[in-house]
């Protein structure tokens, strides 16, 4: 089964990463963040680049069953990562006000 994921709005991405959170994929830290990317798809991110990506398998972007981008990837957290710093509310954090457009 798939998630349903719309890549344009914030709450969704945040709501995959949560469910990510779950699986063990990512982990509760503060460098995750929630940008504005190409044609103003929102891109979940470690913003010290230290996290793998992973491209989106079975994700839906749409009720009609239209797949995510090929480019359009997910951030998986390293089992032991040195930039590590926990956040207690990790859904505020990835909807952070500071978030800006970025060139991907």
């Amino acid at each position: 089964m798939s998630a349903i994921i719309d890549i344009w709005s914030k709450r969704e991405v945040v709501h995959y990463l949560n469910y990510l959170l779950e699986k063990g994929d990512v982990k509760k830290c503060s460098k995750l963040k929630v940008d504005v990317g190409y044609l103003n798809a929102y891109y979940p991110k470690c913003i010290e680049g230290f996290a793998s990506r992973e491209e989106a398998h079975n994700v839906k972007t749409s009720s009609t069953g239209y797949s995510a981008p090929k480019y359009y990837e997910w951030p998986v957290c390293p089992v032991v990562c040195p930039l590590f710093e926990e956040t207690m509310d990790f859904t505020s954090n990835l909807m952070g006000d500071k978030i800006k457009k970025t060139d991907y």
